[in-house]
């Protein structure tokens, strides 16, 4: 999504797994929908939007 929205590439450093890591991690809300009956408020794209407009106005980041 970042790419999309800026148009810069990052790169993705993939490390070894360690022993007791899951192989992979896929994130589905379909059982909170069913058994909590929640759903979302934003999308994965306008909390991202969100999330650069915060660090464009805060390049120093959360200061004290």
């Amino acid at each position: 999504q970042v790419k999309k929205l800026t148009g810069v590439e990052i790169p993705i450093e993939k490390a070894n797994t360690r022993q007791g890591d899951d192989a992979k991690k896929i994130a589905d809300i379909k059982l909170a929908k069913e058994i909590l009956g929640w759903e979302p408020k934003r999308t994965i794209e306008n909390s991202v939007k969100s999330l650069l407009i915060w660090y464009k106005s805060h390049p120093n980041g959360w200061e004290k």
